[in-house]
């Protein structure tokens, strides 16, 4: 494995007996953060994946373990409670994760603590069964295993071919010591001292010893055949094939967008039936909210509609296949938003059926019904997000009279109904509503701005409560917004994905060649703190002091998209570096000036195998 390859990341480690995912404990298995599979999968680490695992200062025991789920908190990872005891760790300590490949087992020497252990029943297929769930075994490691709520120790005394060793679709043999506690019968005392030594050496001999049981035993149950040699990265097709009876290689394989699942499925045409499994689109729709989004499209103003990837070193290439890309192209599709894979379209010109759900990556698309009453001036006040089991998609319903309210209607995916929902207070200014996001039950609105007595604002609609609040924008914020309302720019965003801990809105304004963002600390009390401002030429966007900006966005809650006059560039916030992702092809559009909107729109992405619902259809054949 070459040094670029290894990952290698230090995090706290907390064990699964003071964590909230107490009972997924078994095995060696390890949770782990969704920043390390990004890293895995960018390093192309190969399977299967095992790490070594130590103190981070004054490393003395190495132990090795599997990852069971990227689920635990960024910076942290959550382990067996025996694997903290054997490495001597105390909650929180910082420790050392690399990966590391190990040799197929052959051969293991085993001490169980007590002889409770080998009076149970069948004490060899209770050991089998709790290997199982064991990607691996070091020497000089006490393991635990479990049966029937009672838990056995067991010292791992020596394993070949090495000091650690896989135990992933092995034949292993195992042999046993005494137990601990274990006390041998007394041997008989010497009678004579030469010519009965013989004899009594013989006898000695004889005599019974300790083997419950020896000889060759299946260590682990994931796979079929012996492992003679090193393991090897399997082909994605054997990884596919096996996925059935390896429940670590599903995890991984759930944790893959919906684009890399394609691409590995053509090399193994069994998988599509797995492809197929709603156990499976589930779960590997439910992870992908818990990731940043890889990609995203760009739409003009005038017309046409580009996917890419979000970073120059992706290896993903088109992120949606070309028949999802022309379907998008064809006349009259305009994107309202993208959440969690789906896409929200609205058919422009047809009064009939204007609304449908999109998924690029499996081609499906779902006719939305219209609602009573409905009027084709509300299809601009749409809000749609995808972070939970259920899709949002809301309405809100023009008033019929100036001074009215607006009025929120909901879709139902289960029932395919529209459902009645609230009166909404929007307050006097008008509301740009393709900026609007959802996050913690509440919708986020904000307000044009450029009124010379009135100051923006943005409304914060909580949809189960029914209530809305309005949430004056920082007093930093205002310079521009006035004199110059055409060049400055306001947007709100999420400030992550789903597995962040604090979800709030940030605030970003775009004015004289200078980002500025703003998070929202309290809700209740409307307070914001500042936490960036920076210069385009000291992003590395431009060098000169004049740049046209066509549009942006944030994604993830620290990347900043922008596009400029023919390129599109992405802006690390944390890292401060910025790199050249791709040029766009809307040069006919940028030189058009509106006064909220860019003509260059941006949408987040990623590849997932999301449905869209009941009745949805393939654009094209397979």
């Amino acid at each position: 494995m070459d040094n670029q390859d290894v990952f290698k990341q230090s995090y706290r480690c907390i064990p699964f007996s003071k964590s909230k995912n107490s009972e997924l404990e078994v095995g060696d298995k390890i949770l782990m953060p969704v920043s390390a599979l990004q890293e895995l999968l960018n390093k192309e680490t190969q399977h299967p994946w095992l790490f070594q695992i130590k103190k981070h200062y004054n490393a003395g025991q190495v132990s090795h373990c599997g990852v069971l789920e990227f689920t635990a908190d960024e910076g942290s990872i959550v382990v067996p409670d025996w694997m903290m005891e054997n490495l001597n760790l105390q909650q929180g300590e910082l420790v050392m994760v690399e990966s590391a490949l190990l040799p197929a087992g052959k051969y293991m020497k085993l001490q169980p603590h007590s002889t409770r252990f080998i009076q149970l029943s069948n004490p060899k297929a209770v050991l089998g069964k709790n290997l199982s769930n064991f990607s691996c075994l070091s020497t000089g490691d006490t393991i635990m295993i479990t049966h029937n709520d009672e838990k056995f120790f067991i010292n791992i005394l020596e394993t070949k071919p090495g000091p650690a060793i896989c135990l992933i679709g092995t034949d292993c043999e195992a042999d046993f010591s005494p137990p601990l506690d274990y006390k041998q019968h007394e041997k008989p005392a010497k009678v004579e001292q030469n010519a009965g030594s013989q004899v009594q050496k013989k006898e000695i001999a004889e005599q019974p010893v300790f083997r419950p049981f020896t000889g060759k035993g299946r260590s682990s149950a994931l796979g079929s055949n012996s492992v003679e040699k090193t393991p090897k990265s399997s082909s994605i097709g054997d990884l596919f094939q096996n996925m059935s009876f390896n429940g670590g290689l599903f995890q991984i394989f759930s944790w893959l967008s919906g684009k890399d699942i394609c691409k590995y499925s053509s090399v193994c045409k069994s998988s599509n039936e797995l492809l197929m499994e709603e156990f499976f689109i589930n779960k590997q729709f439910r992870n992908m909210q818990l990731m940043d989004d890889t990609g995203f499209l760009i739409q003009y103003w005038l017309h046409g509609v580009e996917f890419h990837a979000s970073s120059s070193n992706s290896t993903q290439g088109c992120l949606v296949p070309t028949e999802s890309i022309e379907f998008l192209r064809s006349t009259g599709w305009r994107v309202v938003a993208s959440s969690n894979g789906l896409l929200c379209l609205k058919k422009m010109g047809d009064t009939r059926n204007p609304l449908f759900l999109f998924n690029p990556t499996t081609r499906t698309l779902l006719k939305i019904p219209l609602a009573d009453n409905f009027e084709m001036k509300d299809l601009n006040n749409i809000v749609f997000d995808c972070n939970g089991d259920e899709y949002l998609l809301m309405v809100l319903k023009s008033p019929s009279d100036w001074n009215g309210d607006f009025h929120s209607i909901f879709y139902s995916p289960k029932e395919q109904i529209w459902k009645d929902g609230h009166n909404i207070n929007l307050g006097e200014r008008g509301i740009i509503f393709e900026n609007s996001i959802y996050q913690n039950d509440v919708v986020y609105m904000i307000s044009e701005w450029g009124h010379p007595f009135d100051w923006p604002y943005i409304v914060a609609y909580n949809i189960k409560k029914g209530v809305s609040k309005f949430l004056k924008i920082p007093v930093t914020a205002r310079k521009g917004l006035q004199q110059d309302n055409k060049n400055c720019k306001l947007k709100i965003f999420k400030n992550g994905n789903s597995s962040n801990l604090f979800k709030s809105i940030i605030l970003v304004k775009y004015y004289k060649l200078v980002f500025t963002m703003w998070l929202l600390i309290d809700l209740e009390e409307g307070t914001w703190s500042q936490i960036f401002k920076m210069r385009t030429k000291a992003m590395g966007l431009t060098l000169t002091n004049k740049l046209h900006v066509a549009g942006f966005t944030i994604q993830n809650g620290n990347i900043v998209l922008v596009a400029t006059q023919d390129k599109v560039y992405r802006y690390n916030c944390i890292q401060d570096n910025c790199e050249e992702l791709c040029n766009h092809g809307c040069k006919d559009s940028v030189g058009y000036q509106y006064l909220y909107g860019d003509c260059v729109r941006f949408h987040s992405f990623i590849s997932t195998f999301r449905p869209c619902g009941p009745g949805a259809k393939k654009i094209v054949k397979s």
